[in-house]
């Protein structure tokens, strides 16, 4: 993964990485991680001098992303499987 577009911020002496992104790219990039590559997604928000624990979701339960995720054949490309047969032999 590139850092390239990495920004870099100090809280209470800690060193974090981030990066800014778009609605549309905030919803792809759940999406992508959630769906495709199988990650466990957890969001964070800092409250005063604290990090909370904004929403959380795995593959497996969307929890907090199940409306950023979506129908997810909506999103993307759909896989169909078509057979086709002679006669009244299905």
């Amino acid at each position: 993964m590139s850092d390239v577009c990495l920004k870099t911020i100090t809280i209470k002496g800690e060193l974090l990485q981030y990066l800014t992104m778009n609605h549309g790219q905030y919803q792809r990039t759940v999406r992508e991680l959630l769906m495709f590559l199988r990650y466990r997604v957890e969001l964070y928000t800092l409250d005063r001098d604290q990090w909370v624990l904004k929403a959380k979701g795995t593959t497996g339960n969307l929890g907090d992303f199940e409306d950023v995720v979506g129908d997810i054949t909506g999103c993307g490309n759909v896989i169909m499987a078509i057979k086709t047969t002679k006669g009244e032999n299905v």
